[in-house]
């Protein structure tokens, strides 16, 4: 061994760059510059979606292509993304396209990246796992909808998915719960009630259980959902509602206390679950519709290590303004003139046509009013979404059909106008908890 006299000054630089190093390497492992393992959580992309007849596919593109610089520029390890992948069950080709597109452009780009998709209210089940054969083996794993064995038994191990590092190791779990149907909850679905909840409780119960003694160590544990969580903010005219088998939404005694992170899709707007920060819908990445006007749209980036749990909300850029006015409410014609000659001209506006709705204030329906605003609006720099008539002498039934479209009135409202009429009085909330049973069944492919 040499003696301390003997040691060169080489010797102690080289000494001192291993101990620089070191302290480099546990700045960042322990003291929070960078945890060991990060997912991003969004959902409700609703690829397809149209805005009364608009096309939404630019603001999609543009965020997908957000995502993926995001993706690399976070570090991210793993991609959750909680349901509502399309706007309906077949959805157009162009969407599907973007989809895909998109898939292969991260592979490209990360290909250490792992990929989690749900299947929500919206998709078609079938459809999102008819990929698989294809995506699994690129480490993007899709579950569409409750899986099943052959013997029809529910197959928790297809929902379990290890979650890798960078250098291969797995560093957490994720429950893949999809959105669950009511035929997935079996004679409990008929029962309704504290019976239906109960078996909402009892499949992630059977799915954590199976993880956990699945799983090696104590490594943190993901749940996805997609799902109508009791107190949660809904959307005025974007959301198909869920039952759940109550009215009030699904009480969150239904997730396992052992889970570390829930990510949960369905509600547009980005929001925690009551105050357990853990519990979170990441929201939309685009707003859906005009009543989202003035929500802004993010995603969830989630830091996982030996400490707490690290949550982190980035905001996406809004591609497509949209413009709800007057911004005080229902105004005159003649205001409305005012407000539409102060609008931009396209000569004068850069980037995309925003989106415009017009709230007026009027005696008596005007047959000619949407061909009047068509004509102001001519060299605007704006893209007429929907002129929303106010008739404030009518009755609150009335004001609600004069002037309104079918296509713009949500099924429940059909129901209840139609049971007011014929009864003189509103449906029970059972007999409206069935007729959106019902509804929901509708949307579901046939088998």
């Amino acid at each position: 061994m040499l003696e301390p006299s003997q040691y060169t000054h080489n010797d102690f630089g080289m000494a001192l760059n291993i101990l620089l190093a070191f302290g480099m390497i546990a700045d960042i492992f322990w003291n929070g510059t960078r945890l060991s393992f990060r997912l991003l959580h969004t959902s409700d992309w609703h690829l397809g979606q149209q805005l009364h007849h608009w096309s939404r596919q630019e603001e999609h593109r543009a965020f997908l292509n957000w995502l993926a610089k995001t993706l690399d520029a976070e570090q991210v390890d793993a991609l959750i993304v909680a349901g509502d992948i399309f706007d309906v069950s077949n959805p157009p080709a162009s969407a599907v396209h973007d989809f895909f597109q998109f898939l292969a452009q991260i592979r490209a780009a990360m290909p250490h990246l792992q990929v989690v998709i749900i299947g929500g209210n919206h998709d078609s089940a079938a459809r999102l796992n008819s990929s698989n054969p294809v995506l699994n083996p690129l480490d993007i794993h899709v579950i569409g909808g409750i899986p099943r064995t052959d013997q029809g038994e529910v197959d928790f191990d297809r929902m379990c998915i290890p979650l890798h590092g960078p250098e291969g190791q797995i560093q957490a779990w994720c429950a893949a719960m999809p959105f669950i149907r009511m035929a997935d909850l079996g004679t409990a679905a008929l029962t309704g009630g504290d019976t239906a909840v109960q078996g909402y409780r009892d499949l992630h119960r059977r799915l954590v259980d199976y993880i956990k003694a699945k799983a090696a160590g104590d490594l943190p544990l993901i749940l996805t959902g997609h799902a109508f969580m009791r107190g949660g903010l809904e959307s005025p005219d974007s959301e198909r509602r869920l039952t759940a088998g109550t009215l009030l939404g699904l009480p969150t005694e239904i997730f396992p206390e052992s889970v570390d992170y829930i990510a949960l899709g369905h509600l547009h707007r980005p929001q925690t679950v009551g105050d357990q920060e853990w519990i979170r819908y990441s929201g939309s990445p685009i707003p859906l519709s005009l009543a989202e006007a003035g929500t802004s749209q993010s995603c969830t980036l989630v830091s996982l290590g030996d400490g707490p749990i690290q949550i982190q909300t980035l905001e996406i850029p809004r591609h497509t303004q949209m413009w709800r006015l007057p911004e005080d409410g229902p105004a005159s014609l003649e205001t409305i003139s005012r407000t539409i000659r102060k609008l931009p001209t396209k000569t004068e506006w850069q980037g995309p046509l925003p989106f415009l709705e017009l709230r007026v204030l009027l005696d008596q329906p005007q047959p000619g009013l949407h061909r009047e605003i068509q004509t102001m609006l001519a060299d605007k720099a704006v893209r007429l979404v929907k002129i929303s008539p106010t008739y404030p002498e009518r009755t609150q039934t009335e004001t609600t059909w004069s002037g309104t479209r079918l296509s713009e009135l949500k099924p429940t409202q059909v129901l209840e106008h139609f049971y007011q009429q014929n009864f003189e009085r509103r449906p029970d909330p059972a007999v409206v908890a069935l007729f959106e049973q019902l509804l929901e069944s509708c949307h579901q492919e046939a088998p």
